[in-house]
């Protein structure tokens, strides 16, 4: 992305700090902040290692994820945690129509730490190129430090999205990586974000979870591992054990998915009696939402 971005909303105050940065100041952090914390000491991401032997479900979750493709009007995996896929596709649509060519952006609201010391966000940036086929999709996660009015920014990681390039200079064509924060740790330790992954107008699609410790400045990158399936759904921290992630994961089309419980070195097992567990204050600001600004390239 090149070109001067425009300076772009307001902020919300939280006692005597407030809170929030424009897309101007965004852009420019992300272009110098390497984590959440100091510029001088960047976030190590961890991936799991070796996949393990194959795991066989023994329960499966009581729900459905029929037609888990991308659609024009929900989450294209049905999430409990939904990016803003309606206006991803109506804007790249109503772009198109008109000839235009260029990035728009969307802000998500901020999650506030139970500690209300920190607060995360995404920045969503669609690019709209002259052949629709080439229209991309891609994020960043902004985690703003409220004591100190540090601002910090983690990009997408997993290795689905280094497949694709978007945390690059030349991400590959029709490549969607979309972070977003779902939740925090009851200690405020650490940040569990979603990572939607996937290529347009296919059924390659998934999720993976990011996990940001702010003690140990680092990004662990999560997904379920020696179990067969077409896609996986984050759903949140496992309530039985809360330094686990807790997914759903199957095959596109059937109706029964299994959920897994995920440990921070990506170790599997069937999840048993267990449920999402969703910690953090949602904060909406007038900046949230579609952007007014457009930059355009035609």
């Amino acid at each position: 992305m090149h070109g001067t971005i425009a300076q772009i909303g307001l902020g919300v105050c939280l006692g005597t700090y407030c809170l929030g940065a424009g897309i101007g100041e965004e852009f420019a952090v992300a272009n110098e902040v390497q984590n959440p914390v100091t510029a001088e000491t960047p976030a190590v991401v961890k991936t799991p290692g070796a996949e393990p032997a194959s795991l066989e479900p023994e329960t499966v979750a009581n729900d459905t994820r029929e037609g888990a493709v991308m659609t024009l009007t929900q989450d294209p995996l049905n999430s409990p945690h939904p990016v803003p896929w309606s206006w991803v596709m109506e804007t790249q649509s109503a772009m198109q129509s008109q000839g235009q060519t260029g990035v728009r952006y969307y802000r998500s609201a901020s999650l506030l730490s139970p500690d209300g010391q920190y607060a995360a966000y995404s920045r969503i940036q669609l690019h709209v190129e002259s052949e629709a086929h080439r229209n991309r999709v891609d994020s960043v996660l902004f985690v703003e430090n409220i004591r100190t009015g540090g601002l910090g920014v983690i990009s997408p990681r997993s290795p689905f999205a280094e497949a694709l390039g978007t945390a690059t200079a030349t991400p590959s064509p029709a490549s969607v990586s979309l972070l977003i924060p779902i939740s925090w740790s009851e200690n405020s330790q650490k940040l569990l974000a979603r990572e939607f992954d996937a290529i347009l107008n296919t059924d390659d699609l998934t999720d993976y979870a990011i996990v940001w410790d702010r003690v140990e400045n680092e990004a662990q990158v999560i997904a379920p591992r020696g179990v067969f399936y077409d896609a996986a759904i984050l759903l949140g921290w496992s309530s039985r054990n809360p330094d686990q992630v807790l997914f759903q994961a199957g095959e596109l089309g059937e109706e029964l998915w299994a959920m897994w419980n995920v440990d921070l070195e990506g170790d599997t097992a069937i999840a048993i009696e267990d449920e999402p567990l969703i910690l953090g204050e949602q904060l909406v600001h007038p900046w949230d939402g579609p952007q007014a600004y457009w930059q355009s390239t035609r």
